[in-house]
């Protein structure tokens, strides 16, 4: 009997998975807080069991609940904002690559990236870098760096005030050279905003800085990505990778049909 018990848990698990998981579609995908008795019907698991699949869902940030019942949740919206972020820079490849390539020659071979935003952090999707570039490359790529100390990240802060609280609540020094106090973040942020470039003197690697800034995509109002240019900082000439930077991101916003720059 034990067996058969066991082998019925086992059949019965996918079937409450594709019921959790069109749960979870009901509430991102409605206009209003989806409440437990719509979810019952919708459904047609017990309440208990909706109750149970709404409380893990609730406890992992993929819903939330309100007082009219259960909306998206933040790691959820973060998730989706991410995947339509990264399609958006697959789909642009076709002009991202060229400037890339640009970008590195006339910076004298650094290595020059791509980078969205994500949370209070930023992922470095597509890079150009030759071997020298290694060690940093396998530092950003897949490991999200914190906003605050890497210029990608600041040139998208200084535009998105609505990450920029979150951001400046615990900022961790990396290097003896990170930027932890708030006003003189913020001042720089200013500054970023004003010239349209940010940057970052060894404050996430000891031994390399970087200049980056920030892209528009169409139909989008603030920016979520931005271009780089990193390399050892013995090497970079941060005054003249910064002209050359601003003039890339710029020209990349423009093609892509984007309704302002916005530096």
């Amino acid at each position: 009997m034990a067996g058969d018990g066991q082998r019925t848990r086992h059949t019965l698990q996918p079937k409450v998975m594709q019921k959790a998981i069109a749960i979870l579609e009901l509430v991102c995908v409605s206009s209003k807080p989806v409440d437990l008795g719509m979810v019952i019907r919708f459904s047609g698991v017990p309440k208990s069991t909706a109750h149970r699949i709404l409380k893990t869902f609730t406890e992992y940030g993929l819903v939330e609940h309100v007082k009219q019942g259960y909306v998206m949740g933040e790691k959820w919206r973060a998730l989706c904002c991410r995947s339509s972020l990264i399609s958006m820079v697959e789909n642009a490849k076709p002009v991202l690559t060229p400037h890339l390539i640009e970008l590195h020659n006339r910076t004298g071979g650094a290595a020059v990236a791509i980078s969205i935003l994500r949370g209070t952090k930023v992922a470095y999707l597509d890079t150009l870098h030759l071997h020298r570039h290694l060690h940093i490359i396998k530092r950003i790529v897949g490991n999200d760096v914190p906003l605050h100390c890497a210029a990608a990240g600041k040139a998208l802060l200084a535009h998105r005030l609505d990450v920029t609280e979150d951001a400046l609540e615990c900022l961790e020094a990396f290097t003896d050279t990170t930027v932890t106090d708030p006003l003189k973040l913020r001042a720089e942020l200013n500054v970023a905003l004003r010239n349209g470039v940010a940057y970052s003197r060894e404050e996430y690697l000891v031994g390399v800085s970087s200049v980056a800034a920030p892209i528009i995509f169409p139909k989008q109002t603030r920016p979520s990505a931005a271009i780089s240019v990193i390399d050892s900082t013995e090497r970079i000439d941060l005054f003249v990778c910064a002209l050359l930077v601003r003039q890339a991101a710029k020209k990349i916003s423009t093609e892509l049909a984007a309704a302002r720059w916005p530096a």
